[in-house]
């Protein structure tokens, strides 16, 4: 097999999993990063810093003819989409990455496209719209909207209680939806969309994750099929 992955941000454990794929692996890991195996090939260069990861790209990746450029890490998406357009090889579109990323975004294209997926939500600068938030559900969650790891999520009892470095575009404002909280693993290829494993989350103060169980203890077997039919059903491409 003559294909060359090239992957961005592997942790050991994702980094063990690949190693199993056919074909040449190239990890691209940040300086100080924890050690892959041994036998791993590994290129160091901070891709947080986009400028000169493009360049890197150009000067270090091109000349090892990639046929494609992928991460695993939220901070590695958007690098990795952009190398691959870059090197003209496989990878996912930058467009797509850049909605994902920014949750804002995000719920904007889930209200055009599949509005039955997507809470009530309003940006923190649109007043009339956190007013209007407020007023309908009471208590909303407000996050940031290019957070990650469930970073300064936080539950607002009334719009009273928002405060003023919330009030702006970088802050998302959602109604709060109650009750246990699943993650929905799935792959996704030429539009179709198939369910590999669902999750029942931990969360500690602050809404942060501390436990993915899986399978979901809260879910018979039956309620999981259930679950992942209608994820399958009416999960859509909105892109």
């Amino acid at each position: 097999d003559d294909s060359a992955l090239v992957i961005i941000g592997a942790n050991p454990t994702v980094a063990r999993a690949a190693a199993s794929l056919p074909g040449e692996l190239i990890h691209v890991q940040l300086p100080g990063a924890p050690a892959l195996d041994p036998g791993t090939r590994v290129l160091t260069a901070d891709f947080r810093d986009l400028p000169a990861f493009l360049a890197f790209t150009d000067e270090v990746l091109r000349p090892l003819r990639p046929t494609a450029v992928v991460s695993l890490t939220e901070f590695g998406l958007e690098p990795a989409a952009l190398a691959a357009r870059r090197l003209g090889v496989t990878g996912v579109d930058p467009a797509v990455v850049r909605v994902t990323r920014d949750k804002l975004a995000m719920r904007r294209v889930l209200e055009r496209e599949a509005p039955h997926l997507n809470p009530a939500f309003a940006a923190g600068d649109d007043t009339e719209a956190v007013d209007r938030l407020f007023a309908a559900y009471g208590r909303v969650i407000a996050k940031p909207v290019d957070g990650v790891g469930s970073a300064s999520i936080t539950l607002v009892e009334s719009v009273d209680a928002l405060p003023a470095d919330r009030r702006t575009a970088a802050t998302l404002c959602e109604q709060f939806a109650e009750g246990r909280e699943f993650s929905v693993e799935a792959l996704s290829a030429g539009g179709r969309h198939t369910v590999v494993g669902i999750a029942e989350k931990g969360t500690a103060d602050g809404f942060v994750e501390v436990s993915h169980m899986m399978p979901p203890p809260s879910l018979d077997p039956r309620r999981q099929e259930l679950v992942a039919h209608h994820m399958a059903q009416t999960v859509v491409d909105i892109f």
